[in-house]
C-alpha cells in the first residue's frame, strides 16, 4: 500500500493561491474592459468617446462616481486615474470592479448591453487565464 503525504502550509499556501488568482482576476478585468470598449462605436453608444474612454477595471472599493465628466472628444482615459487594480478578498471571494462613473452609462448599457456582452465574451477565457498564471508560478 502506498502512502501519500500532503505538506499543507496553511496561511502561506492560502496567500500564494490568493496572489495567483488575484493576478489572473486583474487580467480578466482588463480583458472585460477592452471588450466593453469594443462594443461602443459611432451610432452604437458612442458619440464623443467619453464613455468608451471611461470604462476601466479597478479595485472593488474604487469610487467611479467621482469620474463623471461632461462628454467631450478630448476627455482622457479614466483608467489611468484609477491606480493599480488590487483585488479584495470578501469572505472566500476575490473581487475587482469593471465600470464607469459616467451618469449616462447605465442608459447606454440598457440600450446596447456593452458590459454584459464583454463579460460573456471573456467568460470562456477565464480558466485558461487562471491556468496560465498557475503555470507561470510553477515555471
Amino acid at each position: 500500500m502506498s502512502k501519500s503525504r500532503l505538506d499543507w502550509r496553511g496561511k502561506p499556501t492560502q496567500r500564494e493561491i490568493e496572489k495567483i488568482l488575484g493576478e489572473a482576476l486583474v487580467e480578466i478585468g482588463l480583458r472585460i474592459e477592452g471588450e466593453a470598449k469594443k462594443q461602443l462605436w459611432p451610432g452604437h453608444g458612442k458619440l464623443t468617446g467619453t464613455l468608451q474612454r471611461s470604462i476601466h477595471a479597478a479595485s472593488p472599493d474604487y469610487n467611479f462616481a467621482r469620474e463623471n465628466v461632461e462628454p467631450a472628444s478630448n476627455s482622457p482615459e479614466r483608467g489611468n486615474n484609477a491606480g493599480e487594480v488590487v483585488p479584495k478578498l470578501d469572505g472566500q471571494r476575490l473581487k475587482i470592479a469593471v465600470g464607469t462613473g459616467m451618469e449616462y452609462a447605465m442608459h447606454i448599457h440598457f440600450l446596447y448591453k456593452y458590459l454584459t456582452i464583454a463579460l460573456n465574451k471573456v467568460r470562456p477565457q477565464v480558466l485558461k487565464v487562471v491556468q496560465a498564471h498557475i503555470d507561470r508560478r510553477r515555471g
